[in-house]
């Protein structure tokens, strides 16, 4: 009897994350777009969704001590000091409730996530996940419609909003799609091989149409990091996976030709971001470059920072150059697309010095492990992380609830192949 009990309570602990990865991103409320009803996005159920799982699985599971969980602790109890100096509370609250979620959620998946099971239980969700959320989308851009569920048009993806939150979402969980690949490969499971391989071609495709320029930056930033690791480490690299990435870097290249010469949304966004490199000082004109500017200025002003969340509360008062830069009476800029730059304006020095200690550690872990063993999870983990850093210098997924929590799921899965390593 005790075994039993104690079987069904694995499965109820392996179905609870098998199902923080597939819920987040699919979680959708009925709406009305354009006088029908679709599903459309809105942050809030999204948030506390992962907070009800978060909890859920500390009232059946087992927390940890965990570097991550630590550190979200510690972002958490600065955001609830700057209450005494920040002029929106509510901002505040909002912020902290974040934190704290996470890293009670972030404390029991450290423990999980010492296990490569529950490590793929979770990517299993994940995965499918993103299969559905990247197949609405490309149905929106072919103009598929499905009665009741989402409106014809552009890619506006019922899970994820609007093209850019799009974009940040896919690119955020991208290189995760292979993270399983080297267990696949162990195996020899060909089918989930070639399912890996579709879902990956497909949602860099899905990031190419979408014309996020933040994400074609984040991929780069993750090729980059793959090259760097393939170079150093060529040896540890199955021959089976050399040919089925050439096989896909070809395919991909296909693609990308297809995207540039037959979309020219994004021949257009593309073009305009090659003109900063032809003339790099035409970025001191932009509009990121205006906001980073005034942005600086909150900074000198406000040293230990205005306030977890109050960033986009202040800005109008800092607004000392580009004064109509994205902003009129109608449209009002909200972020300072820098999530480095926007935490160190809100939390001051210590919060920007815990999120860049956290994004340190996990590619330390996953270097390691890699350097250890050749593990393609490692590597791919490291990938993953390597592209976040990249896009939150352009922009904020780490402002967003949704693309923050994949972060720190990034993060967590780090932690637990390095702690499994040391094991």
């Amino acid at each position: 009897m005790k075994g039993q009990e104690f079987n069904l309570s694995i499965v109820v602990k392996n179905m609870l994350v098998f199902l923080t990865g597939l819920l987040p991103p699919l979680l959708v409320v009925p709406g009305k777009v354009i006088d029908e009803y679709a599903f459309t996005l809105y942050r809030e159920p999204k948030l506390y969704l992962i907070g009800a799982l978060a909890w859920l699985l500390f009232t059946v599971g087992e927390a940890k001590k965990s570097t991550v969980a630590k550190g979200l602790m510690v972002l958490c109890f600065i955001s609830l000091l700057s209450l005494l100096w920040a002029p929106v509370k509510e901002a505040v609250f909002y912020e902290a409730f974040q934190y704290i979620n996470l890293a009670v959620l972030a404390s029991v998946l450290a423990h999980y996530f010492r296990q490569r099971q529950a490590r793929l239980f979770f990517l299993y969700g994940l995965l499918v996940s993103m299969a559905i959320a990247v197949f609405i989308g490309l149905c929106q851009w072919r103009g598929i419609r499905f009665p009741q569920l989402f409106p014809v048009g552009i890619p506006y993806p019922s899970t994820f909003g609007a093209r850019h939150s799009a974009g940040l979402a896919v690119c955020g969980t991208i290189f995760l799609t292979l993270a399983p690949l080297s267990y696949f490969l162990k195996k020899e499971r060909y089918v989930a091989l070639l399912f890996l391989i579709v879902l990956f071609s497909l949602q860099l495709f899905y990031i190419l149409i979408l014309g996020s320029r933040t994400s074609y930056f984040g991929i780069l930033m993750g090729g980059l990091a793959t090259g760097a690791i393939g170079a150093r480490y060529f040896r540890f690299i199955p021959k089976k996976f050399i040919i089925y990435g050439i096989m896909l870097l070809l395919l991909v290249s296909g693609f990308a030709t297809i995207c540039f010469y037959k979309n020219g949304y994004v021949q257009n966004r593309v073009n305009k971001t090659l003109v900063f490199f032809r003339n790099p000082s035409l970025f001191f004109q932009s509009e990121r470059w205006v906001w980073w500017s005034n942005s600086f200025q909150m900074l000198k002003e406000n040293p230990l920072g205005v306030g977890a969340g109050n960033w986009g509360f202040l800005y109008p008062v800092y607004r000392k150059s580009g004064k109509h830069v994205y902003y009129t009476e109608h449209t009002q800029v909200r972020r300072t697309h820098n999530d480095y730059l926007q935490l160190l304006c809100e939390l001051g020095p210590v919060g920007v010095f815990i999120l860049l200690f956290l994004l340190f550690k996990s590619l330390k872990w996953s270097w390691q492990v890699y350097e250890k063993n050749g593990s393609l999870e490692a590597a791919f983990l490291f990938v993953q992380i390597a592209a976040w850093t990249g896009l939150m210098c352009f922009d904020y997924p780490f402002e967003m609830p949704f693309q923050r929590f994949l972060l720190v799921m990034a993060m967590l899965l780090t932690e637990g192949i390095y702690n499994e390593s040391l094991a």
